[in-house]
């Protein structure tokens, strides 16, 4: 795939999850591009551009990365009070979504995130990193069983 081609990434949040998501998508930049990140701490720019390289557009707010860049998907990592605001954002943008777990603080929260991604058209999809390892998979099948 050509990189004109590879759908462009936007990332919602610099912190201490980015450590879990850089490696994958760097491992898989041909298939798509992390172009932009957001992240209000000057601080952690250092550390991002050590993930995507220099030249990685950094943006102090995700607002102000949504009405700047071209995108075709973010993965949010902000506290878990901006999952929604930041989702029907997105969305709004005609971005799908990737956020880490939890979704949002409540169901009101989850249910406006679902309705702004319907409206769009885009997808929404809730980041759990441990869903497949062994153990939890384990875990699942015992309360599948019904055992617990």
């Amino acid at each position: 795939m050509a990189e004109k081609d590879t759908p462009r990434i936007g990332i919602l949040g610099g912190g201490g999850i980015l450590g879990a998501h850089a490696p994958w998508l760097k491992k898989y930049s041909n298939m798509a591009r992390v172009v932009a990140v957001a992240e209000p701490r000057p601080d952690m720019a250092s550390r991002i551009r050590g993930f995507f390289g220099d030249g990685i557009h950094l943006y102090r707010d995700y607002s102000e990365l949504l009405s700047n860049e071209t995108l075709d998907a973010v993965d949010i990592l902000l506290p878990h009070h901006l999952h929604m605001p930041a989702a029907v954002a997105a969305a709004q943008h005609g971005c799908h979504i990737l956020v880490e777990k939890a979704m949002a603080r409540n169901v009101y929260e989850c249910d406006r995130m679902i309705e702004a991604c319907e409206k769009a058209g885009v997808s929404l999809t809730v980041c759990h990193d441990r869903r497949y390892h062994g153990e939890w998979m384990a875990l699942k099948t015992i309360v599948d069983s019904g055992a617990l």
